[in-house]
């Protein structure tokens, strides 16, 4: 009996849905390509970056872009598109008083991000990174966290691929992207409840690994090309607890090898990578991720 059916033999939960993932839609606060250091703003494109977007589009529910009264950027044709398919809606701030321009304008970005996830506790995330937002203040703080990396592990549709192509995807493939996306959602959940934190470590490892094997099997049969992927995802720690202290040893990283699915991929091992004791901005309590940063790789299935 092979690793993967004994759990399933000894773990009623192995590979199912938790019913709380399952209620639950997912936001994501997006942003086209920009960078606020110090004092300036680069923005490199006024649309969303395409490849970026078509991952957004598999794995959450409902994209919002912040707007504000600093910079005006218009939505484009591909974002009216998706607005009127009810997936993507603007979200407006709105900056009064003095002072510096480029930090207001991170700020509010921010800002949109915690209205967001007031109105809807531990629901929505914030896109970030080189191809979106980039903010060089976003890192420090005093709150406590870890970074989970899924590397060489998630097939997404190439930027070429035609967005009705890709809705219709998810909308044949939901339960293979629901769990995974239930997967690493409840990732610090599970392993702060588990009295034996490495063992609890393991199983999920073994939990994902079958989520990625699976979506990337279906993946496979597309008619379109697919791309493999990175993802990382930060999560907030309440400083005393055990899993706390747990992440906080793994500041230099830990690889866990996913060797089916890496047997599926061509070249470099598909591994699952844990940093702790990070400090962030603190967000609100949440078990979710707050924060995703993608990352994409030249093979294309």
């Amino acid at each position: 009996m092979g690793q993967a059916a004994q759990r399933a033999k000894s773990d009623p939960s192995f590979g199912r849905i938790p019913k709380d993932m399952k209620a639950k839609t997912r936001g994501l606060v997006v942003s086209v390509p920009l960078a606020v250091a110090g004092g300036s703003i680069q923005i490199v494109s006024t649309a969303l970056d395409p490849q970026e977007l078509r991952y957004s589009l598999l794995f959450w529910d409902e994209l919002v872009r912040p707007q504000n009264n600093l910079i005006h950027i218009e939505p484009g044709a591909v974002e009216k598109f998706l607005m009127d398919a009810g997936i993507l809606r603007m979200r407006s701030l709105r900056f009064e008083g003095s002072g510096d321009m480029a930090q207001a304008f991170a700020q509010m970005h921010i800002e949109a991000f915690r209205q967001l996830d007031s109105e809807s506790p531990g629901t929505w995330s914030l896109a970030t990174g080189p191809q979106s937002f980039n903010w060089d203040n976003l890192d420090g703080g005093n709150r406590d966290g870890f970074a989970l990396e899924l590397v060489r592990a998630i097939p997404v549709p190439d930027v070429d691929v035609p967005l009705e192509e890709v809705l219709e995807f998810k909308a044949k493939r939901h339960p293979e992207l629901l769990a995974l996306r239930a997967e690493v959602d409840s990732f610090s959940l599970s392993i702060s409840k588990s009295e034996n934190i490495e063992a609890e470590l393991q199983k999920k490892k073994e939990f994902i690994e079958k989520a990625c094997h699976d979506l990337l099997a279906v993946g496979m049969e597309w008619k379109f090309p697919i791309r493999i992927s990175d993802l990382k995802c930060s999560f907030e720690l309440n400083p005393g607890t055990a899993i706390a202290a747990m992440m906080g040893g793994y500041a230099a990283g830990t690889l866990l090898a996913m060797p089916t699915l890496s047997a599926m991929i061509t070249g470099a091992a598909s591994v699952l990578k844990i940093t702790g004791d990070f400090k962030r901005q603190p967000v609100m309590p949440r078990s979710t991720p707050y924060q995703y940063v993608y990352n994409f790789h030249k093979e294309v299935f």
